[in-house]
């Protein structure tokens, strides 16, 4: 069990919250809680940020015990949401991204027009 999700586990505990209750308060399964308590999956940023905050404590706290711990994997840095209205402006962010020589995941591609 990783130093975060311990603190997750240990957090929810000592306010006697269910998983069951805290899922229900962040908009996830209770499958998804009991996951990122084991550590068998980090949350992302944001879910991560929402759960230590509903615990009662500073966003910051979760991001110093991520950089304590020693792990191999790959971790997010950030979490950047765009609304994107054209294929060329999509092409150019993502440009800029690249030549940062960072890894992206992209959970949606989406392109809105713009009224």
């Amino acid at each position: 069990m990783s130093k975060l999700s311990e603190f997750l586990k240990q957090g929810r505990l000592k306010l006697n919250y269910t998983q069951e209750y805290v899922a229900e308060k962040l908009g996830v399964s209770s499958s998804s809680v009991s996951r990122w308590e084991k550590g068998e999956v980090q949350p992302s940023i944001a879910r991560l940020e929402r759960y230590v905050e509903f615990l009662g404590f500073s966003s910051s706290i979760a991001y110093a015990i991520l950089a304590s711990e020693e792990i191999e994997e790959p971790r997010p840095i950030a979490e950047i949401k765009l609304e994107v209205y054209s294929k060329e402006a999509y092409d150019a962010i993502m440009k800029v991204v690249g030549d940062f020589g960072v890894d992206v995941t992209i959970e949606s591609k989406r392109l809105r027009k713009w009224i």
